[in-house]
């Protein structure tokens, strides 16, 4: 009895914290009070994959934050780029964000998008 006591005392106490919405399996979010609700693939004339995503903080304040696209060729190895470098921005308060990422040419197929909130 004690122990179930501990473990749904702990389960509520983990309800109640704040967390992430993403609904897309190609985004990963570390940090808490982040929405990503957008995300759009197009493909340039080249073969280029565009990668266009979005969300919003769920705070009033401001916070620092960073993203970026990891990019993965057809058969789902990765591919060292430049445009997988980090970018940092600042999540302002309740507004939008949306970026754009474009991928390392026509071999860059798959992505994944990992946005962190720092402080």
């Amino acid at each position: 009895m004690f122990r179930r006591t501990i473990l749904l005392t702990l389960l509520a106490g983990l309800a109640g914290c704040a967390t992430s919405r993403v609904s897309f399996p190609e985004v990963s979010v570390y940090g808490s009070s982040v929405v990503v609700d957008q995300l759009r693939r197009s493909t340039l004339e080249d073969g280029t994959v565009q990668v266009n995503f979005g969300g919003r903080s769920e705070v009033s304040y401001a916070r620092s934050a960073r993203y970026r696209v990891l990019w993965y060729d057809d058969r789902a190895f990765p591919i060292d780029t430049t445009v997988s470098a980090w970018n940092r921005f600042t999540l302002d308060g309740a507004r939008p964000f949306e970026f754009v990422a474009t991928g390392p040419g026509a071999r860059g197929k798959q992505f994944k998008i990992e946005l962190e909130v720092l402080r």
